[in-house]
C-alpha cells in the first residue's frame, strides 16, 4: 500500500507539476541577453533539467486547471444543443489521431526556443542526429523539410496509473543574424483522463529543453 502511495506521489509531481522540469528561462527585461519574440525563451547556457522523459505526461501545475475547463466547454455546448457559441468560436474542431479524438485549445501554448551560437547550417545538421535518436523512444519523423529546417514526429501514445497521453514535436531553425540560429521546439500534449477525448495540455518545457540543449552541443561538437 504505502509503495502504491509512494508511486502515485512520484506521478503527482512528475507529471502535473512544474518545478521538476522547468528549464532556466530569458525575459525579456534582462540585460544583454537576445531575446526570441512569440515563445518561450529558454537559456543559451541551459542544461535539461530532466533526461528524455516518456514515462510521464510533463505539463505544468495549471494545466489540469485549463484541461478540466475545456472539459467543462464541451460538455456544456453538449447539453445546451449548440447554444455556445462564443466558446465554440474559440475551440478549434477535435482531430483524430487513429482511433483518438484529439481537442486542441483555442490558443495554442507558446513553443519554447533558445538562441544558438552556430550558423543555421550548422544546427540544422546537428538537429537532424538530435532527431534521428529520438526513434529509441518512439518518435518517427512525418515530416522533413529544408531551408528553414523543420522536423514534425507523428504522434507517440502512452500511458500510465493516473492517464492516457500522446505528443508530438514540431522543430524549426531559422537563421538570427550574425551567424546566430533561434531554434523553436514545440511539443503538442494531449490527454485523457477516466476515458475522456484528450485534451491538450501545457508542456513543461523539459524534452523541449533537451532537444534544444542537445542541438546546441551536438552544432558546437560536444
Amino acid at each position: 500500500m504505502l509503495k502504491g502511495l509512494v508511486v502515485l506521489g512520484l506521478i503527482a509531481l512528475l507529471g502535473g507539476c512544474a518545478a521538476p522540469g522547468t528549464p532556466s528561462m530569458v525575459s525579456r527585461s534582462q540585460v544583454g541577453m537576445d531575446y526570441i519574440p512569440h515563445c518561450q525563451n529558454v537559456s543559451p547556457t541551459a542544461q535539461s533539467p530532466l533526461p528524455f522523459t516518456t514515462e510521464y505526461y510533463l505539463t505544468t501545475s495549471g494545466s489540469a486547471v485549463n484541461e478540466g475547463a475545456m472539459a467543462g466547454t464541451r460538455e456544456g455546448l453538449a447539453e445546451a444543443g449548440g447554444v455556445g457559441l462564443l466558446a465554440l468560436a474559440r475551440m478549434r474542431p477535435p482531430s483524430r489521431v487513429g482511433s483518438a479524438d484529439l481537442v486542441a485549445r483555442g490558443t495554442p501554448p507558446e513553443p519554447f526556443c533558445m538562441l544558438i551560437d552556430a550558423p543555421s547550417g550548422r544546427v540544422s545538421a546537428a538537429l537532424s542526429k538530435v532527431m534521428a535518436s529520438l526513434r529509441q523512444y518512439g518518435y518517427r519523423a512525418q515530416r522533413v523539410a529544408a531551408d528553414p529546417a523543420v522536423f514534425e514526429t507523428d504522434f507517440v501514445f502512452r500511458s500510465h496509473l493516473a492517464a492516457r497521453w500522446t505528443d508530438r514535436f514540431i522543430v524549426v531553425a531559422e537563421p538570427w543574424g550574425d551567424g546566430k540560429t533561434a531554434l523553436f521546439v514545440q511539443r503538442d500534449i494531449f490527454i485523457s483522463r477516466d476515458g475522456s477525448p484528450y485534451l491538450q495540455g501545457s508542456s513543461v518545457g523539459a524534452n523541449e529543453t533537451w532537444i534544444l540543449a542537445a542541438t546546441r552541443d551536438t552544432a558546437r561538437g560536444k
